[in-house]
């Protein structure tokens, strides 16, 4: 059976704790090796990544996931072991199965994504060539802002319109002359004539339970905290990025693992990498492998020995 699923989070007073939990997990999740997985930005858009299709063989797969991430905002795969994730903050996520079991795909659903059809996009991506019929796919609403609290202007309104013009009846208008949209009646419309019509979950509002849910949504403000949490993702995603370095040369070029572990060493000192824990089996397998340099391997295993301090 495929996999899909969403990461998102609880927190109360611990943000940042809770912010690099969900990164480690995210990463363990979807492929604790990097063997199986690829690495998607999500735009805000409509776009899906075939996962499958994405699979090239071992050498293209390292090469092309260490330097070129996938724009999409959802994935699907028909592949055991392959799982599809999304981040979401307020945005809505999508989860979606043909009853069999073998197709799954995870949609990240937040205004401009419904707006612009992403989920339209995903059931055509996993019905096209009669792949399956839209009646035997099952949908899942995640948690996601609800709406009593997720407040838009008249421009969202109207660009949601565009595709439902009968979806008027998911705005309310508000004292502030704006309107309170309902997110989960938006999708379940689109879900509903797309062809699917068995859709569970919808009820948790992000907003409304913060010691379950907590709102990722940066502002990029002075503030202290969204700096240090920022700088947090920076580092993950800089250790994450040389994991995949790292594996490509342990394969195909060990005399290049030299550089690329000092380079990490020196990116350790000034405080530009975080949670080595994520890449702790390749540091492993590049310790023990007599065929690396001895140097090569000295510097795996003090970066081993950070990895098991954090």
């Amino acid at each position: 059976m495929a996999v899909a699923g969403v990461a998102g989070g609880a927190a109360h007073h611990d943000t940042f704790r809770t912010e690099r939990t969900i990164a480690r997990r995210i990463s363990r999740a979807e492929d604790p090796d990097h063997r199986n997985s690829q690495r998607r930005r999500q735009v805000h858009g409509a776009g899906v990544a075939d996962l499958d299709a994405a699979a090239l063989d071992a050498a293209a797969a390292l090469d092309a996931a260490a330097d070129a991430p996938i724009t999409a905002d959802a994935a699907l795969t028909r592949c055991r072991g392959r799982v599809c994730a999304i981040l979401t903050a307020d945005c809505l996520p999508v989860l979606l199965a043909a009853e069999s079991g073998d197709l799954v795909a995870a949609a990240h659903a937040g205004w401009r994504g419904l707006a612009g059809g992403v989920i339209e996009a995903t059931v055509a991506a996993m019905t096209g060539a009669g792949a399956v019929a839209p009646g035997r796919l099952l949908a899942w609403l995640g948690p996601a802002i609800g709406p009593q609290h997720f407040e838009v202007g008249g421009e969202v309104r109207e660009a949601l319109l565009v595709k439902d013009p009968a979806a008027e009846s998911a705005f309310t208008p508000n004292p502030r002359g704006r309107f309170m949209a309902d997110l989960q009646q938006l999708a379940r419309r689109r879900l509903a004539a797309a062809g699917v019509d068995r859709i569970y979950g919808g009820e948790e509002c992000t907003y409304a339970d913060p010691t379950r849910y907590f709102e990722t949504s940066y502002d990029y403000s002075e503030n202290r905290a969204i700096e240090e949490i920022t700088n947090i993702f920076a580092g993950i995603s800089n250790t994450i990025e040389h994991g995949r370095k790292l594996q490509f040369l342990h394969r195909f070029d060990k005399l290049g693992l030299e550089d690329e572990l000092k380079g990490m060493e020196a990116a350790m000192e000034s405080h530009n990498l975080a949670e080595l824990q994520i890449i702790r089996p390749t540091l492993e397998s590049i310790a023990a492998d007599s065929a690396v340099l001895n140097i090569a391997r000295q510097r795996a295993k003090r970066l081993l020995a950070k990895a098991n301090s954090e």
